[in-house]
């Protein structure tokens, strides 16, 4: 028969002392989520006054397809990044290469996906949807792109939360909303739909940029050799593959 194990008490006061942190962090994540549902908002109601209803729905259908479906990769990825990334996290150089190793993870997985959505974008978006959103091909296009900056923002970010720095973690998430919207509403002016994939690039390398220098300055921790390429690669890529799309498609429309 074995022991019984004695039974400790916990007062409340013990539960609030130690859960509290948790309880802040879920707070500034609430926040953050909510401030970026606002945000999303705000342009949904410019993009209706300044154009009409369908226009939302287009950008609405465009944005799910590469923020929604591609962001699957980031969230089966997470489920077993997160938990190895806070059993390291207080280790400077353990964090900067698993760090490093997700980003440059992240990307190679990203690279066939941009070039199967830009070389199939008619077919995708008829299988979605119908030949009437066709309109928002240029959008996806190259929003798709962006997506290698959101994996290199989406691997950074975890460590703050990691880091359980709530503060910093809505700082930096509220100063991407914005920005988002600020740069949305400006090339949409400029360049319709197109101008909103150009917005999504800038957004998420912004971002990116916004949560390296957190990474870099705050927690002194570093990216590997090699991401830097990496990216490059992916980036040329990715602008060679729009290229080739859009040559293609002319050569085949004049022929």
């Amino acid at each position: 028969r074995r022991p019984e194990k004695p039974r400790v008490k916990v007062s409340p006061q013990d539960v609030m002392k130690e859960g509290k942190g948790f309880m802040l962090l879920g707070v500034y994540m609430a926040i953050s989520m909510f401030m970026g549902i606002v945000v999303s908002y705000l342009f949904m109601i410019y993009l209706n006054r300044s154009a009409d209803t369908s226009m939302v729905g287009y950008y609405q259908a465009g944005y799910s397809l590469v923020n929604k479906y591609v962001g699957l990769i980031f969230t089966a990825i997470a489920m077993e990044y997160y938990p190895r990334l806070a059993q390291v996290i207080k280790s400077r150089k353990r964090t900067s290469t698993f760090v490093s190793h997700e980003v440059m993870l992240s990307v190679w997985i990203i690279i066939p996906v941009i070039a199967l959505f830009i070389a199939a974008d008619d077919l995708i978006v008829n299988i979605f949807y119908s030949e009437e959103f066709s309109v928002i091909i240029p959008f996806i296009s190259c929003a798709v792109i962006g997506t290698i900056f959101r994996a290199v923002s989406f691997c950074i970010a975890y460590v703050i939360l990691a880091r359980g720095d709530g503060k910093v973690y809505l700082i930096t998430e509220t100063t991407s909303a914005v920005i988002g919207l600020t740069l949305n509403i400006v090339f949409f002016e400029a360049f319709g739909m197109l101008g909103l994939g150009i917005s999504y690039i800038l957004w998420y390398m912004l971002y990116a940029l916004i949560v390296y220098v957190v990474y870099r300055y705050n927690y002194g921790l570093r990216m590997g050799q090699g991401i830097s390429r990496l990216m490059i690669y992916a980036v040329a890529m990715g602008i060679a593959s729009v290229t080739l799309s859009v040559y293609v498609g002319w050569w085949a429309t004049a022929i």
